[in-house]
């Protein structure tokens, strides 16, 4: 159900689905979707706003029998699973995105995704400086 939710969406929103999830296994895909942005970022000079959860799958790994003893001389029999994930992110590419929208509100969220992009790639201090401000005055 975890992949479902990350599968094909862009990452900071990604991210955000996985924090507020109730599962518990949400905070080992999240760690592992960070390890990818990071990886990411590091082979491909990539930002996490510049990325796209492409493909994640989840298969069935090793398991083991566990044996509970109980009282009266008998035992239950249980499972330890096991399960792989690959995933993998893209760049995007907005210009794509933007002609592919389907409604106006998906065009200008592209765009507002671009914006912040290009924004962060020319001057990452200055932009969260700025953004720090805005929360400022609004309080």
């Amino acid at each position: 159900m975890l992949s479902k939710l990350v599968r094909g969406r862009w990452v900071p929103d990604a991210v955000a689905q996985l924090k507020f999830s109730p599962k518990h296994k949400a905070r080992d895909v999240s760690q592992m979707l960070n390890r990818a942005v990071s990886l990411a970022s590091i082979r491909h000079d990539a930002l996490p706003e510049e990325l796209l959860v492409k493909e994640i799958v989840v298969s069935k790994g090793m398991s083991r029998k566990v044996l509970t003893i109980m009282g009266k001389g008998r035992a239950g029999f249980g499972y330890k699973r096991w399960s792989h994930v690959k995933l993998r992110v893209q760049k995007i590419n907005f210009d794509e995105q933007i002609l592919n929208a389907k409604s106006s509100s998906q065009k200008k969220k592209w765009i507002e995704r671009k914006t912040l992009a290009l924004s962060l790639r020319e001057s990452p201090r200055e932009f969260l400086a700025a953004d720090l401000k805005r929360q400022q005055e609004q309080e």
